[in-house]
């Protein structure tokens, strides 16, 4: 869960307050804690499914270009 912050102290805080209280995730700061991490993989997912997309659309392009040129070619 380390990649949710850049500190892996950060989560070793958390863990730690939920090894002391059992109901810590459930606690408002345990919520928002959550909730951060799930901002934050979010915000990398959307990035890595964006930068594969425009991969996708330019590899996509590149194909259809070089089969307009071999269809080209075979007709002439």
């Amino acid at each position: 869960m380390t990649m949710c912050h850049d500190s892996s102290m950060y989560w070793h805080n958390h863990w730690q307050k939920a090894a002391d209280d059992p109901n810590y995730f459930l606690s408002k700061s345990g919520c928002e804690a959550v909730q951060n991490c799930n901002k934050k993989v979010a915000v990398k997912i959307d990035a890595i499914y964006s930068a594969l997309k425009v991969k996708a659309e330019e590899e996509a392009a590149q194909l259809q270009e070089e089969q307009e040129i071999d269809s080209s070619l075979q007709v002439a």
